[in-house]
């Protein structure tokens, strides 16, 4: 499968987007903004990695750490693969886990209380050029 019908499957197939609660542009560094309509691809639901609980209005400090939870996976891509590329094997799955990125933005609350989150995501683009030069090695035959 060539690299822009790759393309437009995966458009096609793009389903709600992800609600990245409290998310602001990574306006720091050269990041990529989640949130901006024009960014194609798979985003993971975000997941807490830290921050501070534990101010109040009668003037206790937000000293108390907050659990940090498991990573979420992108099911999108799983989902995507097992639906329209079931043929993948496990060895050229992870030929697409390299791709994936992370980004951590923070959530600040009342009295000094915040929440790190972090996000995963994979761009459309880099996504169907792996899956086309995946494609064009099962073309290949296997010398013995």
């Amino acid at each position: 499968m060539e690299k822009e019908e790759i393309l437009e499957k995966l458009k096609a197939y793009k389903k709600g987007d992800v609600y990245l609660y409290g998310y602001k542009s990574p306006y720091y560094s050269s990041g990529v903004d989640l949130k901006d309509k024009s960014f194609e691809g798979f985003i993971s639901e975000p997941w807490l990695v830290g921050g501070a609980s534990g101010g109040n209005c009668w003037g206790d400090e937000a000293n108390h750490g907050v659990t940090a939870e498991d990573p979420n996976e992108l099911t999108d891509l799983d989902k995507f693969l097992e639906e329209e590329m079931p043929e993948i094997t496990f060895i050229q799955y992870k030929k697409i886990l390299p791709l994936i990125q992370y980004q951590e933005y923070t959530v600040n609350e009342y009295y000094g209380n915040y929440n790190e989150y972090k996000v995963a995501y994979l761009s459309f683009e880099k996504l169907a050029e792996v899956l086309a030069d995946i494609n064009l090695d099962k073309t290949k035959k296997m010398k013995i």
